[in-house]
Formats: structure tokens, sequence, C-alpha cells
């Protein structure tokens, strides 16, 4: 049997299952393709890590749960 190429498929509970459709204009989009360049990382890679990082702090400001660093079970 020959052995596959590529990365192996992820589990089902890594897996990204939801989209966010935004509106933005041009500049912006062009200014966090180049953020995101910087960064060395993909342009949703770096969207998701400051959405969450902003989301963490507001909802830790609020005394708030946060979902997506509960443990999953």
């Amino acid at each position: 049997m020959q052995k596959r190429r590529g990365r192996p498929p992820l589990g089902s509970d890594k897996t990204k299952s939801e989209y966010l459709d935004i509106r933005l204009e041009l500049a912006e989009k062009d200014s966090f393709k180049a953020a995101a360049e910087l960064a060395g990382v993909p342009l949703a890679t770096w969207v998701r890590e400051r959405l969450r990082r902003a989301a963490r702090r507001e909802l830790e400001e609020a005394n708030q749960p946060i979902p997506f660093l509960q443990t999953k079970k």
C-alpha cells in the first residue's frame, strides 16, 4: 500500500464549520491582508486571532463566560 501524501485529515472536533460574512471597504481588506502577511499567517487566521482577542477582552471586562475557552468533553 502506498503512503498518502499531504497533511492527515483533522478530526471532526478540530474542523471549522461556521462562516462569518462581513462587508469591508477595499482599503480595510488591503490593510488586513498586509498585516497578515507581516505576521506570516493567512488572512483568515489573522482575522480570527484578532477577533478572539477582542472578544476575550470584552467578555472578561463584563465578567461573562468565554465559550471558546471552555474545555470540550
